[in-house]
């Protein structure tokens, strides 16, 4: 790029610094050099030479080789030690070969004698100087450019498809620096091929943006020109939109409120991906066919990058989505994977339930059997049982009326009759509890009576007696003597307490004897409650329930038959029969009964 001198100069600048002591002679050189259509400005001295370019700039020096103040050698030293740089041409009325090559040494691009034809050379020298100058900064400016472009191509090749976009933003800032641009940019073509989209963006500090930078364009309406340009392939510039007489072609000169602008499209493979540019706000800026090769090699590498990211976006979004939907198929055959295995489940406890249907079913049909041997059996033992009764009956009268008769007793007679008494009753009780069984198998209403429950339970203690000193419990008792009859079948409630002991003793049978405590307690409570407290093994918390179930039991050689019947019995009795664990070891059963307020 660079500054084209016929569209404007700087204010502060001169193309040609005239350093010449003769006013005479600095005035004819001047306008001699404008009537060749420099720019000119004059000095008469060293110090105001120093002055001059300190504050303002020129492209090439006139310099007077001796000066009033200082020899031109002391003023290009002065220079060189403020670190000013300016390419000369030097002129001189006293100088002589040796002058010349001493001057050509120090950097002159020129010399000229102020011979007779002096103003007429000079004209030709300056010129031939200052395109020497042009062709020298051409050359560095080439080099230089040349040499970021590589840099930029090595940087874009190398960087990563996560870095691409941070890597165009350098790629904007870098050349727009470069360039003495004020703003860089990248647009992508949409996929419909009619919008263009702004996705990068570069401005240098301090420059003068549009109010509103605009993210979207259309292409054919709203920068048809720009738009043909680059569908062709070719790079669009605008040196300066004064010039421009079609409307059309200053449209995107417009929206950028830009006044230099080059733009180069990004292609890849004969298509179209995207277009960007530099633009140039209050300068008009040449840019070189040169620079704009090389720049059209970066929009090429530009076009690998992005076309790069974009088929690695597309790769990442279709693994992405694959894994998505391996994921939800993984998900729907777990789904099903659980949902057949509950299925599998709710079968199996299905076939288990119908198995144990099937059991209770056969165990019923057993059941209905023996309910039938059993009405049987007790028909048929209740005629003995009572014969043997009577006989034991009539024995103990025909012993006491033989001893009334003699007066006396014969030895152990009393012995006898007691065991005679004991047969008695034991034949009598076993009489009773065939008949109440058979009652109850055969659904006949039982036979009540008002019982003392405190007293009941005395009475049965004995019937295990034998069974509760073998294992050698402790029998605890705490009953309410305040306890009010009951209205009940006394055999019954006899075979409820006998069966609730019986099945505290199996829970405390190996346990420590020390710590083995049975306690059976009374207390009334809405009614009269009798509860069987053992420290045994006690009962697991989902079994609570099924105690009560028919048939279920946790010792192979019983029948489950026991707790349901006692159940049963309490429930015709209008109470109710549960078990609770103990906060320590074993459980308790209790059983209520409702309380009698009729005669006793």
């Amino acid at each position: 790029m660079k500054l084209d001198s016929k569209l404007e100069h700087p204010i502060d600048s001169a193309t040609v610094l005239v350093v010449e002591d003769d006013p005479a002679l600095l005035r004819l050189i001047q306008k001699r050099l404008q009537q060749r259509g420099h720019k000119t400005a004059g000095v008469r001295s060293g110090t105001l030479a120093l002055s001059w370019l300190a504050n303002n700039h020129t492209r090439l020096m006139l310099l007077d080789y001796s000066l009033p103040d200082m020899p031109g050698e002391d003023l290009l030293q002065k220079l060189e030690e403020r670190k000013l740089s300016v390419p000369f041409v030097v002129a001189t009325g006293h100088g002589s070969e040796t002058v010349a090559v001493d001057m050509m040494r120090c950097g002159a691009i020129d010399y000229l004698a102020k011979e007779s034809s002096f103003l007429k050379l000079l004209p030709t020298v300056i010129d031939d100087a200052l395109a020497r100058i042009d062709q020298k900064d051409e050359l560095n400016h080439r080099a230089a450019l040349e040499e970021l472009i590589t840099t930029i191509c090595a940087d874009l090749v190398a960087v990563s498809n996560y870095e691409v976009d941070s890597g165009i933003d350098k790629i904007l800032r870098t050349i727009g620096e470069f360039a003495k641009a004020q703003q860089g940019y990248v647009f992508l073509i949409s996929e419909c091929g009619t919008k263009a989209i702004r996705t990068h963006s570069w401005h240098s500090s301090g420059a003068s943006l549009p109010p509103t930078e605009h993210k979207k364009l259309i292409l054919e309406k709203q920068i048809p020109e720009l738009s043909k340009k680059i569908r062709h392939f070719e790079p669009w510039r605008v040196v300066d939109v004064a010039l421009l007489k079609n409307s059309k072609e200053s449209r995107f000169c417009e929206i950028e409120q830009a006044d230099s602008v080059l733009v180069i499209p990004i292609a890849t493979g004969g298509n179209l991906i995207g277009f960007f540019g530099f633009n140039s706000v209050a300068e008009k800026w040449m840019w070189l066919d040169d620079d704009v090769a090389l720049l059209q090699i970066v929009g090429k590498l530009l076009a690998d990058a992005l076309e790069r990211k974009r088929a690695e976006d597309e790769l990442r979004q279709a693994h992405n989505q694959l894994e998505s939907r391996v994921q939800c198929r993984t998900n729907q055959l777990a789904e099903a994977n659980a949902k057949l295995r509950l299925e599998m489940e709710e079968r199996k406890h299905a076939e288990e339930r119908l198995a144990q249907h099937q059991a209770e079913l056969a165990h019923m049909n057993r059941l209905s059997m023996l309910a039938e041997t059993v009405a049987e059996l007790a028909h048929e033992l209740n005629q003995p049982l009572s014969a043997i009764a009577s006989h034991a009956q009539a024995c103990v009268r025909l012993i006491e009326i033989s001893n009334a008769a003699k007066g006396e007793y014969f030895k152990d007679a009393g012995v006898l009759l007691s065991s005679n008494r004991q047969i008695s009753e034991q034949a009598s009780r076993a009489g009773s509890i065939i008949r109440s069984l058979r009652n109850f198998v055969g659904k006949a209403k039982f036979k009540e009576s008002y019982v003392n429950l405190n007293e009941l339970i005395r009475d049965v203690i004995p019937l295990v007696e034998a069974e509760v000193q073998l294992s050698q419990f402790k029998v605890v008792f705490s009953l309410d003597e305040n306890l009010s009859a009951a209205h009940v079948d006394r055999i019954q409630i006899e075979q409820v307490l006998v069966n609730l002991i019986h099945n505290a003793i199996d829970a405390m049978r190996g346990s420590d004897t020390d710590s083995s405590v049975l306690t059976i307690s009374t207390c009334i409570n809405n009614g009269i409650i009798v509860a069987v407290c053992d420290t045994g093994t006690g009962i697991r918390e989902e079994d609570l329930e099924r105690v009560f179930d028919r048939f279920f039991t946790t010792k192979p050689d019983r029948m489950g038959m026991g707790l349901p019947i006692c159940r049963s019995i309490v429930e015709n009795h209008g109470g109710r029969l549960w078990v609770t664990p103990n906060s320590g070891r074993g459980v308790t059963f209790q059983f209520t009964l409702p309380i009698s307020y009729g005669d006793q």
